[in-house]
């Protein structure tokens, strides 16, 4: 099973609403959207500029 993390988030009342409407209107839970959304992000970044790899992770401080 993958690890989960919490993520806080501030973020406009419009567009958490319209974020909401999304997710029922496909049959989802507002942080199940989240995280389409999240995953949908990645794929076209990692489409247009390659994998994002851990050295890469490393390399901005993201992981040690």
């Amino acid at each position: 099973m993958k690890q989960l993390k919490h993520l806080g988030l501030h973020i406009e009342t419009e567009i958490l609403q319209k974020s909401q409407y999304i997710a029922k209107y496909h049959g989802r839970r507002g942080s199940g959207q989240i995280h389409y959304m999240l995953r949908m992000l990645i794929e076209d970044f990692e489409r247009e500029h390659g994998e994002i790899t851990k050295d890469d992770l490393k390399s901005v401080g993201i992981i040690k």
